[in-house]
């Protein structure tokens, strides 16, 4: 027994040398199939369709890190992953470089816990704690791994755009470390160093501010430092510094009142009143409770009711939760259990912001619980060393092993789920029947399946479960679309329009339908509202630019390819059109130079050789056009207008009416009616019967 304690040393300082392995291990080992799990849910809207981490210049650019409530940092490291993915035949990005990214965030923010959780035991208020000192770095380690393995971490990790809460909370626990090194440092300055402790409380804030970037919750940043100093940090008589804490939470409130003042309280979502949504995340945030002491039924999208008032059963009851364990983190830390109280106000912290009044669209995401699982992991690993170790060192360890499996268990099994939209969706509406977003996801996937009938069915149940949900009338209106259901689906967009008069997409989809009908004046007011409302994507410019050359508006036209080809350099269609356009402006020689963009981005589509041709015939060049058209035919045999146009050259250019005839005749077998004009006129042959 005497070699026992030497030896606990031994292995516990190997254990903090070779932390961050173990936890990427674990971290590793219960991410293990989630490397091929699909984009999912916003990941389409963010990092498939939308431009921004499209092109690395768009995030290096001063424009994107001066909109700070846009997560600059999050998009920025989106941006990366983007440029490294291996891409679809389609051009789209895999999915396997940002889940490895992901990952290996999560895993950097499970070894901050540990740096953390080992420089906070590392205090002067523990040092007289001879269990705790002789097993901090076991404590801090399996703080770590409880972080990187809890299976509520899954949501923001597995789903791709949700770095944004790994990344805040990486920052965040960075943020927290350097300020507590940075106090021990000022309690501790030499007078040739003074310096040392001021370029820790700049790291803390600089890491605060990148938590800030890559999420807007980081904000609270510094009221964690104060959490810090109340909980754990004492001066040299083993006491709270009341003058520094006084002072720095005085600039602090400071700062906070001038943000206010400046810019006011911030409002996300204008349909649900501030009071509303606080007498709401009462009830979410016991939720959240049982999510970290018991994930069991988790889901993405919890049907959950908004609160109208405070005086309903749940609402009373949630409150007085919700005041029983604040009191109990007051009497924790009276009674000096410092780690369990500050579990209880580090959780309300980092919700704070998100669980408060100010109103969020989704009361819900599990995914903003990322940062109070580090509260969560340590005041369970201390309180297991705290009581077991004493008995015997073995017994703590066991025991949180065994935890750690099971949750990276759990998270091997919820990482199932995500796997796929199908997989993903059907368990969501398994869980909440009337949530009416899941029951619209999995519509949409349906339809993406050309599974229309389950996808109409799953859209009409969104619908039922809340008929004002503008989503639901949208998605079913495109379907109406695709099935050639037009009026249909313009009863749908006015609905969804009615609903959600600022329906960005909505606009954007109706325009399409009015157009498809021919309607091209509604179709171009309707993209015009789109993009006054926001739509900025090269689609609707294409789009808009289409209408308007159909409706013989070529020069409006071509201004709307050109800030398209501006946001979407590859893309051949856009050229294509305006090479269209252009040639109806008579400019053919320019039309041939976009043609011949579009062909060499897509050298088998036969339209663009087919459009290069007539513009050829325009400029007299007539064997050159004749090439082009036996290119067309050779792509795409069944094309009946490529004949009509190699037959009109041939008789005009060559003098070749045999030829020209035999292509018209071939051109009005393949459905291209057009030729029976020329037929008749040239040929002397009558198609009617």
């Amino acid at each position: 027994m005497k070699n026992l304690k030497p030896d606990i040393s031994s292995t516990q300082k190997i254990l903090k040398k070779y932390a961050i392995i173990l936890i990427a291990l674990v971290g590793i080992l219960a991410y293990a199939n989630s490397f091929d799990n699909s984009f999912q849910f916003d990941d389409g809207f963010h990092i498939l369709d939308g431009n921004k981490i499209k092109n690395i210049d768009n995030v290096l650019k001063w424009s994107h890190w001066k909109g700070v409530g846009n997560r600059p940092f999050s998009f920025f490291t989106l941006a990366i992953d983007y440029k490294l993915a291996d891409k679809e035949p389609d051009g789209k990005p895999t999915v396997t470089t940002f889940h490895i990214s992901n990952l290996l965030y999560h895993i950097l923010a499970g070894f901050m816990a540990f740096l953390l959780t080992l420089e906070i035991l590392s205090l002067a208020v523990f040092r007289k704690n001879k269990i705790i000192q002789e097993n901090k770095i076991l404590i801090a380690l399996f703080t770590g791994l409880i972080f990187v393995a809890h299976p509520i971490q899954t949501q923001a990790v597995t789903y791709i755009i949700q770095r944004m809460a790994v990344l805040a909370g990486l920052f965040y626990m960075w943020s927290v470390l350097l300020y507590i090194r940075g106090r021990n440092a000022h309690m501790k300055a030499q007078a040739d160093k003074k310096w040392v402790p001021y370029a820790f409380y700049a790291g803390a804030f600089i890491a605060g501010i990148f938590g800030f970037l890559s999420k807007q919750n980081a904000i609270t940043f510094p009221l964690a430092f104060i959490l810090v100093e109340i909980l754990f940090i004492r001066n040299n008589e083993e006491k709270i510094d009341r003058k520094f804490l006084g002072i720095f939470s005085a600039a602090v409130a400071v700062i906070i009142i001038l943000g206010l003042v400046i810019n006011g309280l911030p409002v996300e979502y204008e349909r649900i009143s501030r009071t509303d949504y606080l007498y709401t995340q009462f009830r979410v945030l016991v939720k959240y409770w049982q999510l970290l002491i018991l994930p069991i039924n988790q889901h993405l999208d919890y049907y959950f009711t908004v609160s109208t008032t405070l005086w309903g059963v749940k609402e009373l009851v949630s409150l007085g939760v919700i005041l029983l364990t604040l009191a109990l983190g007051v009497w924790l830390f009276m009674k000096k259990w410092y780690v369990v109280s500050f579990a209880i106000f580090w959780f309300y912290l980092t919700l704070s912001l998100e669980s408060s009044i100010i109103p969020i669209r989704d009361v819900i995401f599990e995914h903003r619980l990322y940062l109070a699982v580090f509260g969560f992991g340590f005041a369970i690993s201390y309180l297991f060393f705290y009581f077991l170790a004493p008995k015997n060192a073995k017994y703590p360890v066991i025991a949180l092993v065994l935890l750690t499996l099971v949750y990276a268990g759990a998270s091997l099994k919820r990482n199932e789920v995500w796997d796929n939209p199908y997989s993903l969706w059907s368990d969501s509406v398994e869980k909440s029947p009337k949530r009416e977003r899941a029951w619209y996801w999995l519509a949409s996937y349906y339809s993406n399946e050309k599974d229309q009938e389950n996808a109409m069915k799953c859209y009409n149940t969104s619908i039922s479960c809340n008929p004002g949900f503008p989503l639901a009338y949208n998605g079913r209106a495109n379907l109406k679309k695709e099935t050639g259901d037009m009026e249909g689906a313009l009863k749908d967009y006015e609905i969804a329009i009615k609903l959600d008069p600022k329906y960005v997409i909505a606009f954007y989809n109706r325009g399409i339908v009015y157009a498809a009908l021919n309607k091209l004046d509604n179709a171009i007011a309707d993209y015009n509202k789109s993009i006054e409302l926001g739509n900025k994507s090269s689609a609707i410019y294409y789009n808009r630019g289409n209408a308007k050359r159909r409706n013989r508006d070529y020069n409006s036209a071509v201004e709307d390819y050109n800030t398209a080809i501006k946001m979407e350099p590859k893309n051949s269609l856009y050229f294509f059109n305006r090479g269209l356009t252009k040639a109806a402006l008579l400019k053919h020689d320019e039309a041939i130079v976009d043609i011949d963009l579009a062909i060499n981005l897509d050298p088998r589509n036969h339209l663009f050789y087919n459009g290069k041709g007539v513009s050829l015939i325009a400029l007299k060049k007539y064997t050159e056009a004749i090439s082009n058209f036996d290119t067309t035919i050779k792509i795409n045999p069944d094309f009946g207008q490529a004949y009509y146009n190699r037959g009109y050259a041939k008789q005009v250019g060559l003098n070749d009416k045999d030829g020209a005839c035999k292509d018209w005749e071939i051109s009005y077998s393949k459905g291209y009616k057009s030729a029976q004009v020329y037929l008749k006129q040239y040929c002397g042959i009558s198609t009617t019967r």
